[in-house]
């Protein structure tokens, strides 16, 4: 199976004086079964001095063993443990300015 999570809203998440996550809400819990395929929801970040070209953003899965996951590309990993998985959003402009972000996907 496939779970996908599409924001029911978007809303704007201040982070510090700089970095604002668009687009990107954080819903209390998401539901997912073992060994479905999980996609990470999307987003955009701006900043108030950097360009978002000079913004550098990852996205990581950490597991219920508190193991990360990079997720690249598709935005999509493995559920492949039960417990609560965090969805990590982080942005780092080019002053070295860090915002972090993250939801959980709970596994059942």
């Amino acid at each position: 199976a496939i779970v996908s999570y599409t924001p029911i809203k978007a809303i704007t998440i201040s982070a510090g004086p700089y970095m604002t996550f668009t687009k990107f809400s954080e819903p209390p819990v998401v539901s997912a079964k073992f060994g479905d395929k999980v996609t990470a929801q999307g987003f955009t970040v701006t900043d108030n001095i950097s360009t978002s070209e000079n913004i550098k953003t990852e996205v990581y899965a950490m597991s219920p063993r508190m193991e990360m996951v990079k997720i690249t590309r598709n935005m999509t990993f493995t559920a492949d443990y039960y417990g609560d998985w965090h969805i990590c959003y982080y942005a780092t402009d080019e002053n070295s300015n860090v915002t972090v972000r993250y939801y959980v996907v709970r596994v059942n």
